[in-house]
């Protein structure tokens, strides 16, 4: 059934193809500035958010780890319309 030897050849082609996507990548770069600043800008911002969301529900499902009887602290809500009364 099978011979699973991997050609040393199809190796070298397929680094020798990567190296030339780095390269091309690089030159594109290099001449598009403004579209690499803008992009790198973007990728940036959405990383810095996707931190910033993970860690406000890291926050928010560790809220109350620190005390002893933690499965006995409850959060009490209010919903619904009320009126002012005058006093």
């Amino acid at each position: 059934m099978g011979n699973f030897e991997i050609p040393i050849r199809k190796i070298s082609k397929s680094t020798s193809m990567f190296k030339n996507y780095f390269l091309l990548a690089i030159r594109n770069m290099r001449k598009n500035k403004l579209h690499t600043f803008i992009n790198t800008l973007g990728m940036v911002v959405a990383f810095a958010c996707s931190i910033f969301i993970v860690l406000m529900v890291y926050r928010h499902f560790t809220y109350d780890d620190f005390e002893l009887n933690k499965n006995k602290i409850f959060k009490v809500y209010r919903f619904g319309l009320f009126e002012k009364t005058k006093e």
